[in-house]
């Protein structure tokens, strides 16, 4: 139940600050009367216009930034020390010259969706197929492109 709340934190956020911007809208109303807030709206009725905007505006924000904040922490706090899943070894790298079919290992290919170690990593590969659509190298110059992607994978084909 608690993992359920706090992965839909936001809304559960946006929920409480509606609630509580109601209660305090209706119990600390724009105080109008004010002598000063009087004199500002004769002098001019925009600037008054948007303190009222904004005084409502903050009744609703400033309960969800504390709602998000607090509602994070019970997060990080109560799944932030959770238990190591078990991770398996990564298969051993398969031998270029010992293949039966074409295919270029790119990479490790863990977790689909988060950054971590996956339970059970494969090596990511690219079939004969997919070779002939050709592969685009990005970066920066002096980042390894050439040393650690090109050479590696020319070698691998080449074997």
């Amino acid at each position: 139940m608690l993992e359920r709340v706090t992965n839909s934190r936001t809304f559960l956020s946006f929920v409480l600050a509606g609630v509580t911007g109601l209660i305090l809208f209706f119990a600390y109303p724009f105080p109008q009367g004010n002598l000063y807030l009087q004199y500002i709206a004769l002098k001019d009725p925009l600037v008054c216009t948007i303190f009222a905007r904004s005084y409502t505006l903050f009744l609703f924000t400033t309960p969800f930034f504390i709602y998000s904040a607090a509602l994070s922490g019970v997060y990080v706090l109560s799944f932030g020390r959770r238990r190591k899943q078990k991770t398996s070894r990564l298969a051993p790298y398969p031998d270029p010259s010992s293949r039966d079919d074409l295919f270029l290992v790119v990479g490790e290919l863990h977790h689909p969706t988060k950054i971590v170690r996956g339970s059970s990593p494969q090596w990511l590969a690219i079939p004969e197929k997919g070779l002939f659509t050709g592969i685009g190298i990005f970066g920066a110059i002096g980042t390894g492109k050439t040393s650690c992607c090109m050479r590696p994978f020319a070698e691998q084909l080449i074997a």
